[in-house]
């Protein structure tokens, strides 16, 4: 029997936030593990190295994103000839990728310590984890093709269960190879067996449910379905490329500005709010694909309603977050790396706010990618993450960490504002109730931060601390929840664990 969209998505949800407790368990371990064998300056060129290898995999160019959601139009017709061609270029084309990948990402290793000013001392093992992620970078490319149809399946799930595995594995692999002596050189190859092991989940799945294409009668190279799936995909890598660069451009200003020790505490600094993004994330990446089958359907009214449900619960989810990272971020960063790193009151305060604009530009994208173009913001992301490097060079140089993560909060916005611009055009009246909601959040935000700056300080250090940030977080959930969220989608939200424990039969 077919699954719900609701059950699937509730499960894709589940496996994703497990997914993130795995997570925050391999952040948590492995972040004081490398700084206890490697000191503060080779894991910053750990930070860089991990920020550096994010880039390689933009030369999938968007094609598995590309196959994954035309796979999504034609899976009805899965015993096809028209869904076994798709399918098989699809891989074809991951595999020249791959390779493409591996080459040139060694050849990329080789000057890439005199381009981000890496002392001679570090330039080595800079050159060598390099060459080690670019391997590692290529086959996990490779390996896409065994899970290719599960995003059209929405199976979520396996795919997030499958990376639980992995991050697993990486982190056994870390303590085993810090503990021999590896040094650097274990993270890198940390995801080794987590690629094998995903490859191996996804193809057992796929093959028990049948979602691959029959080989009886041949599988063919169509030109046709490596246009279309170009056509999209450069979309996808334009955008991915500029998501990229937002994301990582930062850590590149601040090595080679600041140094990097500086990049070292900016990278744990903003670990929590990396993390506090993803958990945003999960709810638009568990969605998306449902989305996309109500798109193809031609279900419009009922199109436009989820993509406002789903900025309002990203938005809600992302709001209280950066409460908490308003609050307790200097405190969690501290506390963690046993006050090795101090981080400022106002990066915290940044932090908190950049979070808003950094969510949900990522429900603007993926509703975008579900009605099945991006043409209208392709350049979008990567003006963003242009205009955050040049504009954060001078700004570190005066105003250090808080220049860089200043930048990236008002070119964030920036965009978000042009994003909803262009997403009204496709969908009428989405962009009013957005921007009431995101109103509401910022007043909430501004409140807390003066009362964090002025009346904070106040209070004693210690237990009456904590009770004052539990209070605080406290009543702005419920600040959240009766005054953000709209009265039709609180209702519904309560309804929805009892409608998911229902038996299959009784749902609709």
């Amino acid at each position: 029997m077919r699954r719900s969209r609701s059950s699937n998505f509730t499960r894709g949800l589940a496996t994703g936030y497990f997914l993130l407790g795995i997570n925050i368990l391999y952040t948590a371990l492995s972040v004081p593990l490398g700084l206890k064998y490697l000191g503060r300056e080779q894991f910053g060129v750990w930070a860089l190295a991990q920020q550096i290898a994010g880039y390689f995999l933009l030369l999938d160019l968007g094609m598995s994103a590309a196959v994954s959601r035309l796979i999504a139009d034609k899976k009805a017709e899965s015993s096809g000839a028209d869904y076994r061609s798709l399918f098989f270029t699809g891989a074809l084309v991951l595999v020249f990728q791959a390779t493409a990948i591996v080459v040139l990402g060694w050849g990329f290793a080789v000057w890439a310590p005199a381009l981000f000013s890496v002392p001679d001392s570090l330039a080595g093992s800079f050159t060598h984890t390099l060459w080690i992620l670019a391997g590692m970078s290529g086959l996990s490319l490779a390996q896409r093709i065994f899970g290719l149809p599960l995003w059209a399946f929405q199976r979520m799930d396996v795919v997030n269960f499958s990376t639980a595995a992995s991050l697993i594995l990486a982190l056994a692999t870390i303590w085993i190879g810090l503990m021999a002596g590896w040094g650097i050189y274990s993270l890198a190859a940390a995801g080794l067996p987590g690629i094998l092991t995903t490859a191996w989940i996804s193809f057992t799945v796929c093959k028990r449910n049948r979602y691959y294409p029959a080989a009886r009668d041949g599988l063919l190279f169509s030109w046709q379905h490596f246009n279309s799936c170009l056509g999209f995909g450069k979309d996808v890598f334009v955008v991915g490329l500029g998501t990229q660069l937002v994301n990582a451009c930062q850590v590149m200003v601040v090595s080679r500005c600041l140094g990097l020790e500086a990049a070292a505490t900016y990278s744990v600094a903003t670990k929590f709010f990396y993390l506090a993004q993803q958990i945003c994330s999960k709810i638009v990446q568990s969605s998306v694909s449902g989305l996309t089958e109500i798109f193809v359907q031609g279900l419009r009214p009922l199109f436009l309603k989820r993509i406002l449900d789903l900025f309002s619960v990203v938005g809600v989810c992302a709001a209280w977050a950066a409460c908490a990272l308003i609050l307790i971020n200097g405190q969690m960063v501290r506390a963690w790396t046993s006050g090795k790193i101090d981080f400022p009151l106002w990066g915290d305060g940044l932090l908190g706010f950049l979070l808003i604009p950094a969510a949900l530009s990522v429900v603007a994208i993926e509703a975008f990618i579900a009605m099945g173009f991006l043409s209208s913001i392709r350049y979008l992301r990567l003006l963003e993450g242009l205009l955050i490097l040049f504009i954060s060079l001078p700004a570190s140089t005066h105003f250090g960490l808080n220049g860089v993560l200043g930048v990236s909060l008002t070119v964030g916005f920036f965009s978000l504002i042009i994003s909803l611009s262009k997403l009204e055009r496709s969908l009428p009246g989405i962009t009013r109730p957005v921007q009431w909601m995101v109103g509401k959040i910022l007043a909430l935000l501004l409140t807390l931060f003066i009362f964090q700056v002025f009346l904070m300080p106040w209070v004693e250090v210690g237990p009456a601390q904590h009770v004052v940030c539990v209070l605080l977080l406290g009543l702005c959930g419920l600040y959240l929840v009766f005054f953000v969220i709209p009265p039709a989608l609180r209702q519904e939200l309560l309804r929805f664990p009892k409608r998911f424990l229902a038996p299959q039969s009784l749902r609709s």
